[in-house]
């Protein structure tokens, strides 16, 4: 697939914004490549650890010159995934490796409805598990004649990853990249016949089986990126006026089938009906919102409406009564991200195939 057949499928300007926004979320540059290496995309979020402090070093360039994030060139990428002893989770699709400078790369297959891969998207560099030891770096920085105060400072604005924190943030990027190649989300002809696509005949009430996936993704995503305890997805009815759960996690299932929720109703219905993302915490201090939160014993909760467009399909909701947790404003902007990166995929959509 050259660069032309991509962005025939996929439009150039909707993906250029997803890319966007997932290298902000994920801290990282991120571009995509076609099978024999070459990019497809302009690189999103260049990597000052890569582009100018190891680079400072003649050395480091001349290993990094071949790089396929920094500079791609034609290799067969089939020949390397095969390679297994250079990747983690190799059964999962998504390849992981480690450059000579302790960082990691990430290469994640795009596949067409038949199974075929068709592209890959390169994340790095970030640093799954932990960061070396000081002597390591100091060796590193002899070997390269860097000052090895440049290359602690250069280390520490690389992204720290656990592997499993990691796997689901990218696999929902896959799934959002798998979704628009496989449903034909380029152009906007395309877009506009979406409801008229032969999806996967697998479904969860109503709602298409790949963007039923997707959702799905986004709400784990989501959930484990804050250590929520308790949350839902909501999706409108096909009149757009009722809220139903559609996805949830620590909700009884009484709870769950009975829940209806009306335009203004609660904390999910103000979301949904102003547009408005709401944080509540112990600083939290607007009583008229505070009176709409049916648990008054949660530590924190995050309410995020879901738009194709300009128009809210549905709501995610997560919340926590742990005293401790990760409901800080860095992880509810990365969630904010992951939600406009499934907005920018289902723009111009037709509603009425996520309602319930």
């Amino acid at each position: 697939m050259n660069q032309s057949e991509f962005f025939e499928l996929i439009d150039s300007n909707k993906w250029k914004t997803i890319q966007e926004y997932f290298a902000q979320v994920i801290g990282a540059s991120v571009r995509v490549i076609d099978i024999s290496g070459m990019p497809l995309t302009v690189l999103s979020q260049p990597s000052n650890y890569c582009f100018e402090t190891i680079f400072s070093s003649s050395k480091a360039f001349s290993v990094c010159n071949g790089c396929l994030i920094l500079s791609p060139q034609p290799c067969s990428c089939d020949e390397l995934l095969t390679e297994k002893e250079h990747f983690i989770d190799h059964p999962e699709n998504i390849h992981y490796d480690e450059c000579p400078y302790y960082v990691n790369r990430l290469i994640i297959p795009i596949k067409s409805s038949s199974n075929v891969t068709k592209a890959y998207i390169l994340i790095g560099p970030i640093i799954l598990g932990k960061r070396r030891t000081y002597p390591e770096y100091f060796n590193l920085s002899q070997n390269l004649g860097l000052e090895i105060n440049v290359l602690i400072e250069a280390v520490e604005h690389v992204k720290v990853y656990s592997f499993a924190t990691i796997k689901p943030i990218v696999q929902l990027f896959q799934e959002i990249a798998n979704f628009m190649l496989q449903s034909g989300m380029g152009t906007v002809k395309q877009t506009a016949n979406l409801s008229r696509l032969n999806f996967d005949t697998q479904k969860t009430s109503e709602t298409p089986f790949y963007i039923t996936k997707m959702l799905q993704a986004l709400f784990e995503t989501a959930g484990q990126g804050i250590d929520a305890e308790r949350g839902s997805l909501m999706l409108f009815d096909n009149e757009f006026e009722n809220l139903k759960i559609k996805l949830s996690k620590g909700i009884p299932e009484q709870i769950v089938k009975e829940t209806i929720v009306k335009k203004g109703e609660g904390l999910a219905g103000w979301a949904a009906e102003r547009g408005k993302v709401i944080f509540i915490d112990q600083n939290f201090k607007q009583q008229r919102l505070l009176r709409r939160l049916n648990q008054p014993q949660l530590s924190a909760a995050l309410t995020v409406p879901l738009k194709s467009g300009n128009r809210v399909f549905g709501v995610l909701n997560l919340s926590t009564q742990a005293k401790k947790h990760k409901f800080n404003q860095e992880n509810i902007n990365s969630i904010i991200q992951l939600t406009k990166m499934v907005d920018s995929a289902l723009i111009n959509i037709d509603l009425d195939t996520l309602a319930i």
